[in-house]
């Protein structure tokens, strides 16, 4: 087990160093930012004094090595307009990102466990083909258009129902925080709950079948009940990997929802920082994301090690397993 830990640690160490390398050539193909620094004085002169400052003069495997160096340290730089550290303006930002990527997951899972749980009982029945319909739709729609149609609704024809965008903050206002959350989490919600309910829904089926299950029932024990003890947490463990995913997804791909809605999150600094070329914002940004994301990876990762026996077992070398 300790092996599975260690080689998926290395695993992930080499991913972030690869999401950094990918950063720095994105940065240097996008040119340098002298000219939308200095806007009106960006004469040749001008430029190449700044091209200098910023130390965008040098070989670019210097550069290279310089920015790897720094960003394994924390150290993006500062903001070519806030004149502030990058990394410490994007972490700012992370909270109110994290906010409406757990608040999206917790509800998106209560929901698909429910309607699984009800397609589990009615299966081939009328309302199991309701259920995949409407599943299939809300993944059907894409974030934004749904977004903006949330905008228009609460923001022309229901004016006053909920903010129609825009960010109150926990600590200035519970109540009014919870009522920013509403439409973000609603259109981010409709595509996780598809997404949730369909590797639920698969694994239940699979699990439905099973001799244990027939057990049960021959038990005596309600189908309702054979579900919830029986069905739901034997089918549970591979959804949870997909639940992982589904959190780095939202907490790096909020990024359109946030800008449509006017949230000040990760997402809209990104944005903000690409269309200025911002690059130390932007990378800090990117490099925040890919962090979290392989961190929340890698977590589920040794959770479903733990949770399931045939991994334990193969790095624990009891029994040799050539697939899982």
């Amino acid at each position: 087990m300790r092996t599975y830990i260690i080689r998926r640690i290395l695993g992930s160490l080499f991913v972030v160093f690869a999401v950094l390398s990918v950063i720095f050539v994105l940065n240097h193909l996008a040119g340098s930012p002298a000219t939308a620094i200095l806007q009106s004085d960006a004469t040749p002169k001008n430029i190449a004094a700044m091209n200098r400052q910023l130390g965008l003069d040098r070989p670019v495997l210097s550069q290279y090595v310089s920015f790897i160096w720094h960003a394994v340290h924390g150290n993006f730089g500062k903001s070519y307009y806030s004149h502030g550290d990058a990394l410490t303006a994007v972490w700012q930002r992370v909270p109110v990102t994290a906010e409406l990527a757990f608040l999206t997951l917790i509800l998106s899972t209560a929901i698909a466990i429910a309607l699984a749980s009800l397609n589990a009982r009615v299966r081939k029945g009328w309302l199991s083909k309701i259920i995949d319909v409407g599943t299939l739709l809300g993944l059907s729609i894409p974030t934004f258009l749904s977004g903006l149609l949330l905008l228009l609704l609460f923001g022309l024809y229901w004016r006053g129902i909920l903010p129609a965008g825009g960010w109150v903050f926990f600590t200035a206002s519970p109540l009014g925080n919870l009522k920013t959350c509403v439409l973000p989490v609603i259109a981010l919600s409709l595509p996780t709950v598809a997404i949730i309910y369909r590797s639920l829904r698969a694994s239940m089926n699979d699990v439905l079948d099973r001799d244990y299950v027939s057990f049960g029932r021959a038990a005596g024990f309600r189908e309702g009940r054979v579900i919830r003890s029986v069905v739901l947490p034997n089918a549970i463990l591979p959804t949870t990997t997909v639940i992982g995913l589904l959190l780095g997804y939202l907490l790096g791909g909020s990024l359109i929802i946030e800008t449509t809605l006017s949230i000040p999150g990760l997402g809209q600094e990104v944005v903000n920082a690409l269309q200025r070329k911002d690059f130390p914002i932007a990378s800090a940004s990117i490099a925040v994301i890919a962090v979290v994301f392989v961190t929340i990876n890698l977590i589920i990762d040794i959770i479903y090690a733990f949770l399931s026996p045939r991994i334990r077992a193969m790095y624990s070398r009891k029994i040799r397993v050539r697939e899982i």
